[in-house]
This record gives C-alpha cells, structure tokens and sequence, in this order.
C-alpha cells in the first residue's frame, strides 16, 4: 500500500546473489517477477484512480528549487546526513523536515562535507568487501539501494527527509549494527571486559534495545490524536 516498498527490486536480488541462492538467470527471473508486479499496480493506479499530481511548493522541495548546484548538491548530502543521524541517534525527532528544518547549505558547511566523506567511505568500503560476502558490507549496500530513491538525487522529495522513507532503509542499518556487535564481541576489545565474547555481545545489543525502545515508546505519545499530532 506504500510505495515506498519498490526499493526492494533492487534489495531482492542483492540478497539473492549474496547469499548465493541460484543461477544468474534465476535471479533475473526472480527479479523480472517482481518488477512486473510492479508495473502492473503502478498501471492500474494510473489508470483506474483519479489523476493525483500536484506541483510541489518550495517549502517542500527547496532543494528541488534551487539551481545553484553547488548548494544542490551540499544540501543533498546534508539531508544524507540527516537520514544517518535519525538512525544512530533519533532525537529530536519532528513531524516535518522540510523547508528550514533542514536548511540549504553550500560545501562551507562541515555537516554536507562530513556526510559526503562517511557515505564516499561506505561506497569505497562496499566495492572492496563485497565479494567476501560479509554481513557488514551487505548492510550498507542495501541501505544504500533503499535511502537512494528518497535521497533528492533523483527528484526533490517532499518533506526534504522523512522517517517513514528510512523504514526499508533500516534493514540495512539492523544487518549492519547486529553484524557489528558480534565482530566486536569476537575481537581482542572484548578482553578490555572481565566477560566471555558472546556475554558482551548480549549486553551492548540490550542497551540498544532499551534506549530505541524507550524512544519509541515516548515518541507514541505524539500520535494521541489528529489534533495533538
């Protein structure tokens, strides 16, 4: 019902090919499938329901708006930046992130070039370990295939960042965090602790839970009713 789930065309045949489940020609089979689901329910909304385009206003897509590819392009990676923040850290978390939430910023800005360097080292980092197969690397790749169509790459999109464009995103970040933990857990760092490996694993894996769990639970309060929302 959303779609926001047509990033898996691109995730089903990355995780096909990762985890090696057949033939090339399967996979393109396997993909080709779903993309044609896909053409088909498009079609049939284009067709059947009532013309639903609009022009988008500058206080939803101010990047959109902007001809200064310079500050295109910065406030481009700065909303990247953002996407990353809201996943590690989400707070404070909003109900629109438009227009002055996230500001057009130019290449002066630390934040743009900071998230250009981080999302260049997770690319670089993909194409050097990718045919090891590794979870880590698999995690960022597929978050990059699912925040890439709410990027403003290809199109503004309205709102600038949303939470809900960072749902299948979070696929990758969850492989690539629970990945993580259990390298950690299996290298000499967890000496540092007086705990067997797989004891510090589950504690830093329960401390995550609690803080996003006590984040989503206060966060729910927000939605009492359309008023208070």
């Amino acid at each position: 019902s959303k779609l926001t789930i047509v990033v898996f065309i691109g995730i089903i045949p990355v995780l096909l090919y990762y985890f090696n489940v057949g033939p090339f020609k399967k996979i393109l089979l396997s993909t080709s499938l779903v993309l044609l689901v896909l053409i088909i329910v498009v079609s049939g909304i284009l067709i059947l329901l009532p013309d639903f385009s609009r022009t988008f206003l500058y206080v939803e897509t101010p990047i959109a708006y902007s001809n200064d590819i310079g500050i295109k392009s910065a406030s481009v990676f700065y909303a990247l930046g953002y996407c990353l923040q809201l996943l590690f850290y989400p707070h404070p978390l909003g109900f629109y992130y438009g227009f002055n939430q996230i500001p057009l910023v130019d290449w002066t800005s630390l934040r743009a070039f900071a998230s250009l360097l981080i999302y260049c080292i997770m690319g670089c980092y993909v194409l050097i370990t990718i045919k090891k197969r590794t979870l880590m690397p698999l995690g960022i790749l597929l978050y990059l295939i699912a925040i890439f169509p709410f990027s403003n790459i290809p199109f503004g999109w309205a709102g600038i960042v949303t939470e809900r464009s960072l749902y299948p995103a979070s696929l990758g970040f969850c492989i690539f965090i629970g990945a993580g933990l259990y390298n950690l857990s299996e290298t000499k760092i967890s000496k540092i602790f007086p705990l067997r490996n797989r004891n510090l694993m589950w504690i830093l894996l329960i401390i995550m839970l609690t803080l996003y769990s006590f984040k989503t639970i206060t966060r729910n309060f927000d939605w009492k009713n359309s008023a208070t929302l």
